[in-house]
């Protein structure tokens, strides 16, 4: 048992707490950004909507993608006026 702010008592249910271990594990398991490797093929995948651009640098290693390099950015009302190519 914990003692909350305020000296309530807090109790961890037992869902909680296997959701918690849960959570900890898929971060875990998140993709970790590379180092390129010499001679590796490597592509940029843009992605564009009215309001964000993001785009990711892959590594290609046989039939593997890695990712490198992650870019993403919200336009300012001003950015949004560009002209649509």
């Amino acid at each position: 048992m914990f003692i909350a702010i305020g000296e309530m008592p807090f109790q961890t249910l037992k869902e909680c707490e296997t959701m918690f271990q849960h959570v900890k594990r898929e971060v875990k398991a998140l993709t970790i950004l590379n180092n390129p490797q010499p001679n590796q093929p490597l592509a940029l995948y843009p992605a564009i909507s009215h309001s964000t651009i993001s785009s990711v640098l892959i590594m290609h290693e046989g039939k593997k993608q890695y990712p490198m390099y992650i870019t993403s950015r919200t336009l300012q009302p001003m950015g949004k006026w560009y002209q649509t190519i």
